[in-house]
């Protein structure tokens, strides 16, 4: 953190490189933490503060960073309400989306490599 908040300028490739480790190190913790403890999913407060109550405006600027930080998609769900019922709970979910888009990644490689040996065997044939 003190790196990346010496730096003179958002413009240059000692910034950029901070981010990018930070945004793989974070991506290479969440995939092992998940790995380790065979989880698909991770949920975690979408906030650090509670929320506002209904029909009011929300704080922001202190929301959980870990999408932002990591790179990897996530979303927020309703998840109940406060204790006194006057506002939602939000929780974020990172994970599920991951193994969605490595499914996908994978199923597309899989075609991929069937339409390339079909090419090949059609060429084979010919």
């Amino acid at each position: 953190m003190k790196d990346r908040n010496a730096v003179a300028s958002l413009d240059n490739e000692q910034y950029k490189d901070i981010l990018l480790f930070r945004t793989r190190l974070t991506q290479q913790a969440l995939l092992k933490v998940m790995a380790d403890n065979h989880l698909d999913a991770l949920v975690y407060p979408s906030s650090a503060f509670p929320p506002a109550a209904i029909g009011k405006n929300q704080t922001s600027g202190n929301t959980n960073r870990l999408s932002a930080f990591s790179g990897f998609p996530a979303i927020s769900v309703p998840a109940g309400f406060t204790p006194d019922g006057s506002s939602i709970i939000w929780f974020g979910t990172i994970g599920l989306i991951i193994a969605i888009l490595a499914s996908l990644l994978l199923n597309m490689a899989l075609k991929e490599k069937a339409r390339r040996q079909n090419i090949n065997l059609q060429k084979q044939t010919s």
